[in-house]
């Protein structure tokens, strides 16, 4: 089974957003499999002291042989179609995925630096919830694509 992590600072303090989220990993299935795993964030005041505390608990939780991809406004911009491509490859290569979505100061550096890719969901500023659904959501529909499997609205 191919495993797609979702790490994340924080929890969903919007519990719709959070079982939206989790409606869609669980929609993944097969040979496919999507973890949610969220991270505590921290409260040090400084952003850049808080994006390095929140930053080394997001790679405690990546398993080192594990394709980073970490997702910032200024990363690169993938329309659904290539995404799912890039998803497609990574599956066919054998190696898991896992996906990084900061707090609410963004990512450190070294979370960036870390990764393999830096992706963007949006230009704009998402909240943390926010960006998790999205990327659940496209995750989901790439599966549908690469599976075809009808996309479940």
């Amino acid at each position: 089974m191919w495993e797609i992590r979702v790490v994340h600072v924080g929890r969903f303090a919007d519990r719709n957003l959070g079982a939206a989220a989790a409606r869609y990993a669980a929609m993944v299935g097969g040979e496919w499999s999507l973890r949610l795993d969220s991270v505590a964030a921290s409260h040090r005041g400084e952003p850049e002291r808080v994006r390095r505390e929140e930053g080394e608990r997001l790679l405690a939780r990546a398993p080192r042989e594990a394709y980073r991809v970490a997702l910032d406004p200024g990363g690169e911009p993938l329309d659904s179609p290539a995404f799912g491509r890039f998803l497609q490859a990574l599956k066919d290569s054998g190696r898991r995925v896992v996906f990084f979505v900061g707090g609410a100061h963004g990512l450190s550096r070294e979370v960036r630096e870390g990764s393999q890719r830096v992706l963007s969901l949006s230009a704009m500023t998402l909240p943390h919830e926010m960006a998790v659904l999205l990327l659940t959501e496209q995750i989901y529909r790439a599966f549908a694509a690469s599976t075809g499997r009808p996309y479940a609205k």
